[in-house]
């Protein structure tokens, strides 16, 4: 399934479209813990997302934009609360998983 995951912090916003093997709500996004790595693997965004350590803990650095010369950088942990999510305020289905042709073989008969 293809998404578009919007985020956004009073006027700052971005988005980004990621691909996730099944069909998940909102707020079954804000809450998975994989998120992160989806923004990683995005296929396309107008977000900066990156991770990385900091005191023995893993971190994310996620940069919306107000326009194209103001920019908001927000950095937290990922941990139970899981504060990426905080800022996930829409998820819009692009496209369902792609379903393949079912071939249905024939049966040619000879008299």
């Amino acid at each position: 399934m293809k998404y578009k995951l919007k985020f956004q912090f009073d006027d700052y916003k971005g988005y980004a479209v990621i691909t996730l093997l099944k069909e998940e709500s909102l707020e079954e996004l804000k809450h998975d813990l994989d998120l992160g790595k989806y923004l990683l693997n995005a296929e396309e965004s107008t977000l900066e997302f990156s991770t990385f350590q900091k005191y023995n803990e893993k971190r994310y650095r996620l940069v919306l934009y107000k326009n194209k010369d103001t920019r908001l950088t927000i950095e937290g942990t990922f941990n139970s609360t899981h504060d990426l999510g905080m800022n996930l305020v829409e998820a819009e289905l692009l496209q369902l998983k792609e379903q393949k042709p079912v071939m249905q073989a024939q049966q040619l008969s000879f008299l």
